[in-house]
């Protein structure tokens, strides 16, 4: 998918929101830094499921998350209709020193950051390859850009 237009807010949060919800922050209640998507929401990834025409779609978000307010719980992206989560759940002050939340369970990292993200991208997209099961991910290293993949 190539997206040729696209418009973001002046926050890493908000255009977040605007991305996996496909909606203005005034509708899906991010309009702040750190404000948290009500996991009842529809996101992208819950949307996708539906659509699927009886196959079922596993999809991941990999890098930042900051969804989750100020006080983020771990399992937030699960929660909100993320299969599989690998990232960060907030900020980060160092690239080469932070936690990696994988599907509500953290643990130190020493790797590089976007090294870190990318490889498990990487891995994850080949399992589901190798398991010839459709899929759809967001990957996003730094505050903002996210790449999207899909396969059917």
């Amino acid at each position: 998918m190539v997206f040729e237009n696209v418009w973001a807010t002046p926050a890493c949060t908000t255009t977040r929101g605007s991305i996996i919800t496909g909606q203005h922050g005034v509708n899906s209640g991010i309009t702040y830094v750190p404000a948290k998507l009500d996991s009842s929401s529809t996101t992208l990834q819950s949307y996708i499921k539906t659509l699927s025409g009886g196959s079922v779609y596993q999809t991941a978000v990999f890098g930042k998350w900051h969804l989750g307010g100020g006080n983020p719980d771990e399992t937030h992206p699960n929660d909100s209709g993320v299969d599989h989560f690998a990232g960060n759940i907030s900020n980060l002050t160092d690239y080469y020193n932070w936690s990696l939340t994988e599907n509500g369970e953290t643990t130190q990292s020493s790797l590089y950051h976007t090294t870190q993200i990318t490889d498990l991208a990487i891995d994850w997209i080949a399992q589901q390859n190798g398991n010839n099961t459709p899929w759809f991910t967001l990957v996003g290293v730094f505050s903002t850009p996210y790449a999207a993949a899909f396969t059917a």
